[in-house]
C-alpha cells in the first residue's frame, strides 16, 4: 500500500484552522488521494470510508454545535452510517466518551489562523497531526483505520483515537488519553478504541498504546532514558508502537485482553527522555534499517526538550514486527 505524506505545502492543501467545517474540507482533499470515499456529506459533517481492508467508517463533524467549540472537531469511528450525522455501532460509544470530548484538536483559537498540519495515510489508515498553537513543538495527534493485526483472523482491528477531553488548551491536554500525557500516551487508560475485541463480541473495546513501565506515562518520555542523540553513539533509538486491547468497554481488562493486539503503522516510540537537541519536525535517516527510509520527530510540549515526542516514518518502508 502506498504511504502518502501531506502538509500545508502540498498542492491543493486547504486551510487547517479553528473554524467550523475547515477540517472536513481539508480531509475532503486529503483522504481521496489514498482512495478513501466521502460516503456522506452535510454542512460541517462527513462520513469517510477506507478504500480497502475492513472498510469501516469515521464520522468527522467540525461543528461547534456538537464539539462545543470550533477549535475541536468531533470524531467517532463507526461500523456503518445512513447519513453524515447518523451512525451505527460507533467507537467510542457515547457512554465511554461524550460528544464534546470525542474530538481532535485543530487549533487553540477559534479563528481562521492556518495551523501547520501533517496528514499521513494509505488506503486503510491515516494520522492527523496539527500544530495547534502559536508556539512551535505543540503537535496534537489523532488517527483512524486498520492497525496491522498481530493475530491472523482478527477482522475487527480498526482503531479510532480521540482526546477524551473538552479543553482547547495546547500541551498538557492536546492529545490522546490521560490529560497530562501531552498527546502521545502509553497508558494506562489511553483513549483509543477498537471497533470490537478480537472475538467480535465486545463492541468499542477500549485500548491504549503499549508502554514499558508504570512510570513511563507518555511516548518519548522514558523516565530513566537519555535525550535523543545524547546517549550511546548519539543515535535516536526507537521501537514499534503496539496497541493493547482491554477486551472491555472500560479501562479494566477482561480475560480476553491482549498486549499489542495490533501495531500503529509508520509510528515509532522514541526510547528517550524527550527530543533533546533534535529540533521539532527535523527529519533523519537510518541506513542500517533501510537506506530509503526517512523519519520525522514531532514533539508536543512547546520549548521543553524532555517532553513527550513521537517519530513518524514518512516513507513507504515500515513493516510490522
Amino acid at each position: 500500500m502506498t504511504w502518502i505524506v501531506l502538509t500545508n505545502a502540498s498542492s491543493g492543501a486547504t486551510r487547517n484552522s479553528g473554524t467550523n467545517g475547515d477540517l472536513c474540507t481539508l480531509l475532503d482533499w486529503a483522504l481521496p488521494q489514498a482512495g478513501w470515499a466521502i460516503e456522506y456529506t452535510a454542512a460541517n459533517a462527513r462520513v469517510y470510508r477506507a478504500a480497502s481492508g475492513n472498510r469501516l467508517r469515521v464520522n468527522v463533524r467540525h461543528d461547534s454545535a456538537i464539539s462545543g467549540a470550533a477549535q475541536r472537531c468531533f470524531v467517532r469511528g463507526c461500523e456503518s452510517a445512513s447519513s453524515a450525522t447518523a451512525i451505527t455501532d460507533p467507537f467510542p460509544l457515547a457512554s465511554q466518551v461524550v460528544d464534546a470530548n470525542s474530538n481532535w484538536l485543530v487549533s487553540t483559537t477559534a479563528s481562521t489562523v492556518d495551523r501547520p498540519f501533517i496528514i499521513c495515510l494509505n488506503e486503510t489508515f491515516f494520522y492527523y497531526f496539527s500544530q495547534v498553537g502559536s508556539v512551535a513543538n505543540e503537535w496534537s495527534m489523532g488517527f483512524f483505520g486498520d492497525a496491522p493485526a498481530e493475530y491472523s483472523g482478527d477482522s475487527w482491528n480498526t482503531v479510532c483515537a480521540v482526546r477524551a477531553n473538552a479543553s482547547n488548551t495546547a500541551v498538557s491536554t492536546n492529545g490522546i488519553g490521560q490529560p497530562t500525557s501531552c498527546g502521545f500516551t502509553v497508558g494506562p487508560t489511553g483513549q483509543i478504541f477498537f471497533a470490537r475485541d478480537v472475538t467480535g463480541a465486545i463492541k468499542s473495546s477500549q485500548s491504549s498504546i503499549g508502554g514499558f513501565s508504570s512510570t513511563s506515562v507518555a511516548m518519548g518520555q522514558l523516565t530513566a532514558g537519555n535525550a535523543a542523540r545524547a546517549g550511546y553513539q548519539n543515535k535516536i533509538y526507537r521501537t514499534h508502537v503496539g496497541v493493547n486491547d482491554y477486551a472491555s468497554i472500560t479501562g479494566t481488562a477482561s480475560t480476553l485482553a491482549l498486549i499489542s493486539r495490533a501495531w500503529l503503522p509508520n509510528l515509532w516510540q522514541p526510547l528517550h527522555l524527550g527530543r533533546g537537541a533534535v529540533s521539532d519536525v527535523d527529519t533523519f535517516t537510518d541506513t542500517a534499517y533501510n537506506p530509503a527510509a526517512s523519519f520525522r520527530m514531532l514533539s508536543c510540549n512547546g520549548a521543553t526538550t524532555t517532553g513527550p515526542c513521537c517519530i513518524i516514518e514518512e516513507t513507504d518502508t515500515w513493516v510490522a514486527p
